[in-house]
């Protein structure tokens, strides 16, 4: 079994025990600003507030929340330009730094409400 087989495993796990806590959301990933999107409907994804210790006025503002996506599940790469659609019709931007990626379980990045 490979590294990222490995990943995939633990993020699989990890998706299973999040349960309902897992939200399907309209994932727009843009190359560059500007560019017409390329929407991906029904991506799985954790969501969750942040806790108040981590909340910097600079970075992470309290209506923030931290995005997850399974990196084996997707098949482009996350980028700062880009936005999603929750079920609700919340408009949400990708607003800060992208951790994880390939060789790991997961992206996670911090999403903003922009409507």
């Amino acid at each position: 079994m490979s590294y990222q087989d490995d990943m995939s495993s633990l993020a699989d796990a990890a998706a299973e025990m999040y349960g309902d806590s897992m939200e399907p959301v309209t994932y727009h990933a843009r190359s560059i600003a500007g560019a017409s999107p390329v929407d991906h409907p029904s991506v799985l994804v954790r969501l969750k507030d942040y806790r108040l210790s981590a909340l910097n006025t600079d970075v992470i503002l309290p209506t923030d929340q931290e995005m997850r996506i399974q990196t084996s599940l997707i098949t482009w790469t996350v980028g700062p330009e880009d936005s999603v659609t929750r079920e609700d019709g919340s408009e949400w931007k990708v607003a800060g730094p992208i951790r994880g990626g390939k060789r790991h379980p997961w992206y996670k990045f911090n999403m903003r409400k922009v409507g």
